[in-house]
């Protein structure tokens, strides 16, 4: 699925949400910073580059409160090769 919304993006086709490529790109990079995953650094990078900061600020706090949204990422030793599989995949995009 992540393949066809990739060729759908180079070839110019539109998603059905304007913030569809932004999240996705955001999604990417916080796994790339992080090596997985963390919730509230991808709800604060996405939110502060839509500046639509509080439409969903109520479920956020709902959420946060029942332990679903961690203030801190956990730790993961995987860190490292995420970020030579990214590196690896850029390379082979310059390339191409």
């Amino acid at each position: 699925m992540d393949t066809l919304r990739g060729l759908a993006i180079h070839s110019g086709i539109k998603p059905g949400e304007k913030d569809i490529p932004l999240f996705h790109s955001v999604f990417l990079d916080t796994i790339k910073s992080k090596g997985r995953i963390h919730e509230l650094s991808l709800i604060i990078q996405f939110k502060s580059k839509t500046k639509d900061f509080f439409k969903d600020a109520g479920l956020g706090w709902k959420m946060y409160r029942k332990g679903k949204i961690k203030l801190f990422p956990s730790k993961f030793g995987g860190g490292r090769e995420i970020k030579e599989i990214f590196n690896t995949f850029e390379k082979i995009q310059k390339k191409s």
